[in-house]
């Protein structure tokens, strides 16, 4: 419902993880292209990145510069 600032490829390279301007992060399948979830957040999602050091863990920066780490192992 919003546009989108930023995607990756999930670590698999089987999915894209986007942020966009409605404060979700939404994962997608890159096969069918379907929706697969969402996580809503108090913030817009303006850049996102894996963590290496931390398997299904990826940081995010809203527009103030302030950076979270979330889990989306489960996503």
């Amino acid at each position: 419902q919003g546009g989108v600032y930023t995607c990756i490829l999930t670590q698999d390279g089987k999915g894209i993880i986007s942020g966009s301007s409605d404060n979700t992060l939404k994962q997608w399948d890159m096969e069918s292209g379907k929706l697969i979830d969402t996580i809503r957040l108090p913030w817009i999602p303006r850049h996102i990145a894996h963590v290496p050091e931390q398997p299904g863990t990826i940081v995010t920066a809203n527009g103030n510069g302030t950076l979270t780490l979330l889990d989306v192992s489960g996503v």
